[in-house]
């Protein structure tokens, strides 16, 4: 806590009693009531932003704006005061000297807190370097990302272009041990060889499904 933000709070806090006193010997009229319960309402609540802003530092900007509003509205209410003469004493003018001035330096002060919670500007000239780069960057990242397209593009068409390994075939053509595909020999039936674990039959030769048993006719007296 800073010397003026210490004088700030001991001074809004001055002017928010100078204001409750001002405002209870306004006269009793409808406009007054008016006048009186907005000086009350406002004129009050710039030392209480002040006392928050100084509490969380994290709030400053925010507070002491609200603070500058408060601020400035009390001074607006008083001129109307003012100018529609309803205190024949000279301490409205006084006051509204004090509204302004507070307005000033809740101003100030709020730019100094929103200076020092933003971060340092760099130089465009950074700037420009920083963009630079990124730019050198994404190209880098866009060749290997193409080189590596490639290479998965030739491993892919070598593995399609490649010998495939033939797989064993339980049957197959032809025959072995001079068996002919009329005769039987060693085993084979007309170039069908069976395996130690195949137990089918041979397929026939002209395909499709093996012939159905045919049940015996019986004769027509039956």
């Amino acid at each position: 806590m800073n010397d003026d933000n210490l004088q700030l709070d001991v001074r809004s806090k001055a002017f928010a009693l100078a204001i409750m006193s001002q405002a209870e010997k306004l006269p009793d009229s409808h406009q007054a009531r008016l006048i009186r319960v907005q000086l009350l309402q406002i004129g009050t609540a710039i030392g209480a932003h002040v006392r928050a802003a100084m509490r969380n530092r994290f709030e400053r900007g925010s507070r002491y704006s609200q603070a500058e509003t408060a601020a400035d509205e009390t001074a607006y209410w008083l001129e109307l005061a003012i100018e529609a003469r309803l205190s024949a004493t000279g301490a409205l003018p006084k006051l509204l000297n004090e509204a302004q001035e507070l307005t000033r330096i809740c101003a100030e002060q709020r730019k100094e807190a929103r200076e020092e919670a933003a971060p340092p500007r760099r130089p465009v000239s950074d700037r420009r370097d920083d963009r630079r780069d990124d730019r050198r960057d994404n190209i880098r990242r866009d060749d290997r990302g193409d080189s590596r397209r490639d290479d998965r593009g030739d491993s892919r068409r070598d593995e399609r272009g490649g010998s495939r390994p033939q797989g064993r075939s339980d049957y197959r053509g032809g025959s072995s041990g001079g068996s002919s595909s009329g005769g039987g020999g060693g085993g084979d039936e007309g170039g069908f060889r069976r395996s130690d674990g195949d137990r089918s039959s041979p397929p026939r030769r002209g395909g499709g499904a093996p012939d159905r048993p045919q049940r015996p006719r019986g004769r027509a007296g039956d």
